[in-house]
């Protein structure tokens, strides 16, 4: 009958662990957002006195998860 509750003892320990390592790790994903500027202008570079030119203007304060190179511009019909 000890040895039983030894056995349940050691996986008790060994599920207890696994579950404080998945729990405590660190999650370097979740963390890091990557955000990229749309463009390299910023809004304080601008005088703009009309809502329809901030509007237009906000545009460039935007941010993206993803990132296109801008190598080859022609492959997008840009150059």
């Amino acid at each position: 009958m000890k040895k039983r509750w030894l056995v349940n003892l050691i996986l008790l320990a060994v599920v207890a662990g696994l579950v404080a390592f998945l729990y405590l790790r660190p999650k370097a994903d979740a963390e890091q957002s990557t955000m990229h500027d749309l463009s390299s202008y910023k809004l304080a570079e601008f005088n703009a006195d009309q809502a329809s030119v901030q509007r237009i203007l906000s545009i460039i304060a935007a941010q993206s998860s993803d990132k296109i190179s801008g190598g080859d511009m022609a492959k997008f019909g840009l150059n």
